[in-house]
């Protein structure tokens, strides 16, 4: 599991880009690209059909309220070293991207 290993990742972190997307928005864009997979069939290798599982939405539906508490326990333990940059949308992404 990923969560497993976080405290390992961010202690070797220069930098930490934190993306807190609402649930609702994560799971269109889950919905919006497994519908444009149906479609667009010639953008995967061949033999691997776009597949939309329902543990993986389960998994995306539950993960802030099973995780954020953790994820933000770690964030703020390591903030004092670590370049902490937390976006809450694409848009403020896109801003610092293009700050660089």
């Amino acid at each position: 599991c990923g969560m497993r290993s976080l405290h390992i990742r961010l202690m070797t972190a220069d930098l930490v880009l934190y993306f807190d997307i609402p649930r609702r928005v994560c799971l269109w864009r889950i919905l919006k690209r497994w519908a444009k997979g149906k479609r667009e069939t010639d953008c995967k290798p061949e033999g691997c059909p776009e597949v939309l599982r329902y543990q993986f939405v389960k998994y995306v539906w539950h993960y802030q309220r099973r995780y954020k508490k953790y994820i933000q326990m770690l964030l703020e333990k390591y903030a004092p070293e670590k370049e902490i940059i937390i976006f809450t949308s694409n848009q403020q992404a896109e801003k610092w991207l293009n700050s660089l």
